[in-house]
C-alpha cells in the first residue's frame, strides 16, 4: 500500500521510473539473442565403432559387448543401450542430469582407450559423439552449376573458405558432390609392344612436373634467383607427355593409355527436389546469434553468386525461419492475453481506468523481466517466450 501511495503522491517520479524501465527494457529486448531452443547440456553420449565386413552377431559379441562391459561401470552412467548391425556398433550412454558432461567425456575416452586393445585388429577406433543441440546447422545450402563447372572444387576452394572467414561461423561441412579427376587407363597390349611397364610410365609422368633452381643472375647490386619449371595443367598436356621405349624411340602417353576426365564415387549423396546436388552446412558459434549468422551467410553467398554467374545456391534449410515464426506466434499470443485481461476486468468491474492501468502495467512488468533476462545472459527462445506468456 505504501508503494501505491508513493506513486500517487509522486506522479512525476513514477512516470520517470516507468519511462526508464521502458527504455532499458526495449534496449534489452533488442539486444537479446533470438534462438529456437535454449543452450542445453544433454547428458547423452554415443560411441560409434566401425567393424568392416562383420555380421551383426560378430559385432555384438566382439565389439558391443566389450564396450558395454567397460563403460557401463563408469560413474554417473544411468543406462546403457547398444545397437549392433552389420559393419558397425552403436553404444548409447544416458548419464544422470547432475553429471558434468566434460568430465564424463574424459572418463569415457580413457575407458575406450583401455578397451581398444581387446577389439579385433580390423576394427576401427571407437568414436565418441556428444548429443549437443547447439551443434545443429544454422543454415544449409544446396549448390549446383549451370555452366558444367566442378561445383565440388568451387565449394572447397572458394565457398568454404569464404564462409569460414565469417566471425560468427564455427564450422562449414560439405556433403555430396562428385570429385573430378584425370583417369589414365593403360593399354596392356600397347605397353607390351613398346616394352613399357606401369612403374616406368609413372616415373615418366612424375618427371614432367618439376621445379628446379638453376642459379642466380647478377644485375647491378641485385641478385635474381632463376628456376626451371614444367607444369602439366590440362588433359591435352598429359596426353602429350613423352615416353621412351626399350629401343630408345619416343612415343606419347596417348599411344599406350586412354587419358580423360572422370568422376570418383561419392562418399555421400545429397539431393534437393529430387536432383543430386552439393550441400554446404553452416554451424554457428555458441555465443553467436542465429539470426546474425544467417544474415552474414546470406550476404556472403549473394556476393559469391555475383562473382560466379553459373553458381546456383538455394537455401534448403534456414533456422531463422522457424525462430521468427515461433517469436511471431508467441508475440501474438502475448498481445491477445493482454487484451483479454483488460476486457475481462472491464466486463466484471465496469471500470475502464482500472483496465487501462492493468493493461499498461503488464507490458512494463514484462520489460522488467526482459532486463533481468539480459543481465542473466538468457536468450529469447520457445522456453523463455512460453514462460513470459504464462506469466
Amino acid at each position: 500500500m505504501s508503494l501505491t501511495k508513493f506513486s500517487l503522491k509522486r506522479p512525476v517520479t513514477t512516470l520517470l521510473v516507468v519511462l526508464a524501465l521502458a527504455v532499458f527494457g526495449i534496449s534489452s529486448l533488442l539486444g537479446l539473442r533470438l534462438e529456437l531452443m535454449p543452450d542445453m547440456d544433454m547428458p547423452v553420449m554415443m560411441v560409434m565403432t566401425i567393424y568392416p565386413g562383420a555380421d551383426p552377431e560378430s559385432v555384438e559379441e566382439l565389439v558391443s559387448s566389450e564396450i558395454e562391459g567397460k563403460v557401463g561401470a563408469l560413474s554417473g552412467v544411468d543406462s546403457v543401450t547398444t545397437y549392433s548391425q552389420e559393419n558397425s556398433s552403436m553404444v548409447l550412454l544416458q548419464y544422470d542430469y547432475s553429471v558434468d558432461t566434460n568430465d564424463a567425456y574424459l572418463d569415457l575416452r580413457a575407458a575406450l582407450d583401455s578397451v581398444e586393445r581387446s577389439l579385433p585388429d580390423d576394427c576401427q577406433s571407437p568414436i565418441v559423439m556428444k548429443m549437443d543441440i547447439n551443434s545443429m546447422p544454422s543454415m544449409m545450402y544446396s549448390l549446383s552449376t549451370t555452366d558444367g563447372s566442378d561445383v565440388l572444387s568451387l565449394a572447397n576452394d572458394e565457398i568454404v573458405p569464404e564462409l569460414k572467414a565469417v566471425s560468427s561461423v564455427a564450422s562449414v561441412e560439405v556433403s555430396g558432390g562428385r570429385e573430378n579427376y584425370i583417369q589414365v587407363k593403360l593399354d596392356e597390349e600397347a605397353m607390351n609392344q613398346y616394352g613399357l611397364t606401369m612403374s616406368s610410365i609413372a616415373q615418366f609422368i612424375a618427371t614432367t612436373d618439376f621445379t628446379v633452381p638453376i642459379g642466380s643472375l647478377e644485375q647491378g647490386t641485385q641478385s635474381i634467383s632463376a628456376i626451371s619449371t614444367a607444369d602439366v595443367t590440362t588433359v591435352e598436356d598429359l596426353r602429350e607427355i613423352p615416353l621412351f621405349t626399350a629401343t630408345g624411340s619416343m612415343i606419347h602417353l596417348s599411344d599406350v593409355a586412354d587419358v580423360q576426365w572422370s568422376q570418383k564415387d561419392p562418399d555421400s549423396i545429397s539431393r534437393y527436389n529430387g536432383e543430386e546436388t552439393l550441400t554446404v552446412s553452416v554451424t554457428k558459434n555458441q555465443s553467436a546469434s542465429t539470426l546474425g549468422v544467417v544474415r552474414d551467410v546470406r550476404k556472403t553467398m549473394e556476393r559469391l553468386q555475383k562473382e560466379h554467374p553459373g553458381l546456383v545456391a538455394t537455401a534448403s534449410y534456414d533456422a531463422s525461419d522457424m525462430i521468427l515464426l515461433a517469436v511471431k506466434s508467441v508475440g501474438s499470443t502475448l498481445l491477445m492475453g493482454v487484451i483479454l485481461s483488460m476486457l475481462v476486468l472491464f466486463i466484471f468491474f465496469g471500470d475502464g481506468k482500472a483496465s487501462l492501468i492493468v493493461g499498461s502495467a503488464m507490458p512494463i512488468s514484462l520489460l522488467v523481466t526482459v532486463i533481468v533476462m539480459a543481465v542473466a545472459g538468457f536468450s529469447l527462445n520457445i522456453i523463455t517466450l512460453g514462460a513470459l506468456v504464462i506469466a
